[in-house]
């Protein structure tokens, strides 16, 4: 049994097309909608990558400018522990020096006063045999005369001796303060001053 399905009227026909199009424009509208959302969050996340992307650009370039800081620092070290050693041996060398010429200068000193001893003991000696020649009757005028000229002339020497000694020593003290201060002024400056 065959049914016929009713026929619309025209203006049935108008309302549903009328009714469909309006859903379809509803449908439209909605999916513009829904297009200008996905195109602002596109254009949001082009921002935010590009935001990233400038943050990435900039850590990298903090990372590059970071190392450099770093090889800059590790070569200042390097320079300044090579200096540490150059100043410590210097210290060593100069403590060294400052030893060698104190001790020569102690065994000049007692080279200077043996000679003084000597030279004082030779000086006692002629004094007595003087007094004994003085008091012997067989001696004459002039060798007394001589001899005292030779006392004169020893008392001289040893007057000297004793200025070259005082001048000796004067100098050898001046050149260990001099030796002293230059390893204080190598230590701090790294300089080397000539000692003269």
């Amino acid at each position: 049994m065959s049914s016929v399905a009713p026929a619309l009227s025209d203006p049935d026909r108008g309302t549903l097309l009328h009714d469909r199009v309006a859903e379809l424009e509803a449908e439209n509208q909605r999916l513009n909608i829904l297009i200008s959302g996905l195109q602002g969050e596109e254009l949001e996340h082009g921002r935010r990558t590009n935001s990233m992307r400038e943050d990435r650009d900039q850590a990298l370039a903090r990372v590059v400018e970071l190392e450099t800081s770093v090889k800059s620092v590790e070569r200042n070290l390097h320079d300044r522990d090579l200096k540490i050693e150059v100043l410590e041996r210097s210290l060593s060398n100069g403590s060294a020096d400052t030893d060698k010429a104190r001790a020569e200068g102690e065994a000049r000193v007692r080279d200077l006063q043996s000679l003084l001893d000597d030279k004082d003991a030779l000086l006692s000696s002629l004094k007595v045999s003087l007094a004994l020649k003085e008091g012997a009757e067989t001696e004459t005028h002039a060798h007394i005369i001589a001899k005292d000229a030779e006392i004169n002339l020893l008392e001289t020497r040893v007057k000297k001796a004793y200025a070259e000694l005082e001048d000796e020593r004067r100098e050898l003290g001046s050149q260990v303060n001099a030796l002293r201060h230059a390893g204080q002024v190598r230590l701090c400056t790294g300089t080397y001053p000539t000692v003269r």
